[in-house]
């Protein structure tokens, strides 16, 4: 296959490698092999500059160096492929290159207690010679269990599975142009996130049409290789009739190169949280979301603007006209923390934008809604027996403020004895994490007993405490859009909520917001609340209403005229 340029303009582009096979497979054999290439844009740099190391970890323990199997050095002699040979003998793993380089160094670990497993991680990490800075990462699974590789399989088969919610959306309205393909990105890409969600509904939606589509990442979880690609496969993949769908909520290194492509691109943008928010329990990751407020002059290069909320379609109008580009950004911008303000931006036009910004359409990121969950099947999980069960579903982040649900709950749990609170959600960072503990075991140990969390459900188990929640509680102080909001309006419970701008859009005047944090006070809005059947029935009816006209907007339309209009050339009629 032709090798492309695909520097980025403007600036320096990251390195861009390819690993060419979706999985290794020692179930049966005793080595397999893969190759590491590199476009012609690499030769603009020397390749003196960079090693490779590949790195073999438990699938189930990325964990030094109880999961640690091993690491191998291969120092390159130029930009031609790299052939890396991966070979089984009982336990041992040993990896072999061949190559203009030359292999110069290895750690095996032969005490490693995971060496074994059924699945192994094997990354390929370019490395600076100078800086010793990542460059360029990917993983690919190595299976040594054939029931493993099978379950692989069949989660591939259940992620890529059309629902029939999608299949009774709205047929587009033009002719799907012939050989035109749909590149669908995202920075990463993970279960039970809002980003990674909205992507796989992207991508059943054109399938379900008949339309090629791929989905590509920087992160995801290797055992869906085959159905993600690494991202810089679309760069060998994109061709000039194509239209590539860009997710953007952080920094992406990526991003230049994609803005740069000759095919017509939409961004949907999902909104960024404030890096303030993040920069005590992880300051790299803060520093991430600094950075990609230098991006949005880049992706004026985009034809059609999508956002998820008014309140997004605002802030992505002001970033894009005021914030300098990516390489004067070091961080956070002065004046540009989430702000309140009015819906949408006076002296913008109905459709879309101010003068120098591609066009912006507004729709929820989801197809469907929360009709999804017709054809979910419940699944068994542990629920405390309670008359009154609180539940909170998102990211155990700084941003979602679990520290002020457990405030709250320690004030409602003395109106109703009785009562639980369920917190749903991974811990996003270790140190936000360990904070929530700590608070657990030293400030509400009272109430320690009475909190369940549920660390990594699936959507039956997800749908089943949905089903046997009382109220939904939410104190997050930041959302681009908060879909969790939705699902609990759609199994018919009432929406408690910190009265983020996103959020109050979201419910649209129904439900019931906090503007202070006033714990006591909330604690016995929601206990009146919920005793009071006439008020919460006509709580009930409002959401109702709300959800019927969120289901509207989630039908696809507004989706296929960004799509229209993107191929088309008919952004200035949006």
């Amino acid at each position: 296959m032709e090798k492309k340029s695909i520097r980025g303009r403007g600036g320096p582009a990251p390195l861009f490698a390819r690993v060419d096979r979706e999985r290794l497979d020692l179930s049966r054999a005793k080595s397999a092999s893969f190759n590491i290439s590199f476009p012609a844009a690499a030769s603009a740099v020397g390749c003196d500059e960079y090693f490779v190391v590949v790195d073999v970890y438990s699938a189930h323990s990325h964990v030094h160096p109880e999961g640690h199997v091993g690491w191998w050095r291969y120092d390159l002699g130029g930009w031609d492929d790299i052939n890396v040979k991966v070979s089984r003998a009982g336990r041992r793993l040993s990896v072999s290159f061949k190559g203009s380089g030359r292999s110069v160094d290895q750690w095996i670990n032969d005490d490693c207690p995971r060496a074994g497993d059924d699945v192994l991680a094997v990354s390929v990490v370019i490395r600076s010679s100078e800086t010793d800075a990542i460059e360029f990462e990917d993983r690919i699974f190595l299976y040594t269990d054939r029931a493993a590789l099978r379950r692989s399989e069949q989660l591939r088969r259940e992620a890529a599975a059309v629902p029939a919610s999608i299949k009774r959306l709205p047929a587009r309205w033009f002719c799907w142009p012939r050989d035109v393909k749909v590149h669908i990105v995202a920075c990463n890409i993970r279960s039970l996130d809002a980003v990674g969600n909205f992507t796989f509904d992207l991508y059943r939606f054109f399938s379900s049409q008949g339309i090629g589509c791929r989905i590509y990442a920087q992160s995801f979880d290797p055992a869906l290789r085959g159905l993600i690609s690494h991202v810089c496969e679309l760069l060998y993949s994109a061709g000039e009739r194509d239209l590539v769908i860009f997710n953007f909520s952080i920094y992406d290194e990526y991003l230049r190169a994609i803005a740069a492509l000759p095919c017509r691109k939409i961004v949907y943008y999902h909104n960024i949280t404030p890096p303030s928010m993040f920069q005590i329990y992880d300051a790299e990751y803060a520093q991430y979301c600094s950075k990609a407020y230098g991006q949005f002059r880049i992706l004026k290069d985009f034809d059609v603007v999508m956002v998820n909320s008014l309140m997004s379609k605002r802030e992505f109008l002001e970033l894009v006209e005021r914030e300098p580009d990516e390489s004067e950004a070091s961080g956070e911008a002065e004046g540009f923390e989430d702000a309140d303000g009015q819906d949408d931006p006076a002296g913008t036009p109905a459709g879309g934008s101010r003068d120098g910004a591609p066009p912006v359409l507004v729709a929820p990121p989801f197809l469907a809604g929360p009709r999804k969950w017709e054809t979910v099947e419940e699944e068994d999980v542990e629920i405390p027996q309670a008359s009154e069960l609180l539940l909170y579903v998102g990211r155990i982040a700084p941003h979602k403020k679990i520290e002020d649900l457990l405030h709250l709950y320690d004030e409602y749990r003395r109106l109703s004895r009785a009562s639980r609170l369920l917190i749903v959600g991974a811990a996003s960072f270790k140190g936000y994490g360990n904070y929530i503990n700590y608070l657990l075991e030293k400030e509400f140990p009272r109430i320690k007993e009475r909190i369940h969390i549920y660390n990594d459900v699936s959507d039956g188990q997800l749908k089943r405490l949905y089903s046997a929640a009382t109220a939904y509680v939410s104190m997050s102080e930041h959302e681009g859009y908060c879909i969790p909001v939705v699902e609990a309006m759609a199994f018919g419970k009432p929406v408690f909520a910190y009265a983020q701008e996103a959020v109050r859009e979201t419910l649209g005047g129904t439900g019931r917001v906090f503007h202070e944090k006033d714990f006591p006070a909330i604690a016995r809005d929601i206990h009146g609340v919920l005793t009071d059947g006439s008020e919460l029935e006509k709580m009930l009816a409002a959401q109702g209403r709300r959800l019927a006209r969120i289901e509207r907007e989630a039908d696809g339309t507004t989706l296929w005229r960004a799509v229209e209009a993107a191929l088309f050339g008919h952004a200035g009629d949006l």
